[in-house]
């Protein structure tokens, strides 16, 4: 069953929303929500989601693999990185994100954030979505969307140079991790821009 790559649990929900499939050949639009969180805020935010009834959530590990009963708790040490979002019964053959969305084409991805040393990891719910799909999961984040802070200041590190990003959020957890000092990191790497909240290029037009 490749249990070596994966590691599944199933939230029951009660609310009445039916899942359905994606089927046919419909146009395909990419969905991704970029923003940070607190890994011990990880619990509090999934269950935000309101998940159709019977989804499978499945943990997508990164090296070895680990046993999570629950999602209590400080898991920043933890080995999984996403988080896969399915009403389909998953299929736990292949490793890695990119191979479950293929078994799962009408599936949500969850890349986590992490703590580490260097800072705090940028998290990223995504998806290949067709009308049916996106019936299905954007009410989800939309719920989640409005429990998190939207706009950030993108800050060039070599240059100074300020852009507001309106779209990209962080949740109260991230906001007090960088009001002690832990920095935000981007997805582009270490010549990212530094990530401040808000949007700073206000003062700086004053």
């Amino acid at each position: 069953m490749g249990l070596e790559s994966y590691r599944l649990i199933s939230f029951h929900m009660t609310n009445n929303e039916k899942p359905t499939v994606a089927r046919g050949n419909n146009i395909m639009t990419k969905f991704c929500l970029q923003f940070h969180h607190a890994p011990s805020e990880l619990k509090e935010l999934v269950e935000s989601l309101h998940l159709p009834t019977e989804t499978w959530v499945v943990f997508i590990e990164r090296a070895q693999p680990t046993v999570l009963a629950n999602l209590s708790g400080d898991i920043r040490h933890f080995a999984f990185s996403t988080l896969g979002f399915t009403t389909a019964y998953p299929h736990l053959e292949g490793r890695g994100s990119w191979e479950f969305l293929k078994r799962h084409p009408q599936a949500m991805l969850w890349d986590v954030s992490r703590l580490t040393s260097d800072g705090l990891s940028q998290a990223c719910i995504s998806g290949i979505f067709d009308d049916t799909t996106a019936k299905l999961w954007k009410p989800s984040t939309a719920r989640l969307k409005r429990k998190l802070h939207a706009g950030v200041t993108a800050i060039a590190r070599d240059t100074g140079a300020q852009n507001f990003r309106k779209n990209h959020h962080y949740s109260e957890g991230a906001l007090r991790l960088h009001q002690s000092g832990c920095e935000w990191l981007s997805l582009v790497g270490k010549k990212a821009p530094l990530l401040v909240p808000g949007d700073q290029t206000k003062s700086e037009k004053q």
